[in-house]
């Protein structure tokens, strides 16, 4: 019997294969390809597409500093919202359901919500309410009205 202390855990992978999003998102697009396997349609190519697309800027914004890596993460995370819809469209038609459909969904949901930590949301805290990525409205009932001068 081996010690505890001798024993190796498996080692972190490295690189893009590292990033939790980027294995997630590898997973979902396999199940997609598998479950939709022999059936054809625009609904499923372009979920195809969309789930290749989430992938693909992943991995440019892997390497990318700053600015340039949040915005491809946001790019990875419009793609992976056009996934949700094309999950919708199958359900509603049909061609997705059951355990396979929970799965997807699930996997999608992850891939989702690390693309908007690594895309850097802003959260702001307005009055003890917080809000995502929006700007507080204006209180318009209590702003001065400028004054319109005529030259």
């Amino acid at each position: 019997m081996e010690n505890a202390t001798t024993c190796s855990a498996p080692k972190p992978k490295a690189g893009i294969e590292g990033l939790d999003a980027y294995r997630i998102a590898i997973e979902f697009y396999r199940l997609l390809r598998q479950s939709t396997r022999g059936r054809r349609g625009h609904v499923i190519d372009q979920s195809h597409r969309a789930a290749e697309s989430v992938i693909l800027n992943i991995a440019e914004a892997y390497p990318m500093p700053g600015a340039d890596r949040a915005r491809r993460f946001r790019i990875a995370g419009a793609e992976a919202a056009e996934c949700h819809a094309g999950l919708d469209l199958l359900e509603i038609r049909g061609e997705l359901k059951g355990s396979t459909l929970s799965e997807l969904r699930a996997l999608l949901d992850r891939t989702r919500a690390m693309l908007w930590r690594l895309a850097g949301r802003e959260v702001i805290t307005v009055d003890g309410r917080r809000l995502r990525n929006r700007r507080p409205e204006p209180d318009l009932a209590s702003a001065e009205p400028k004054s319109i001068r005529a030259d």
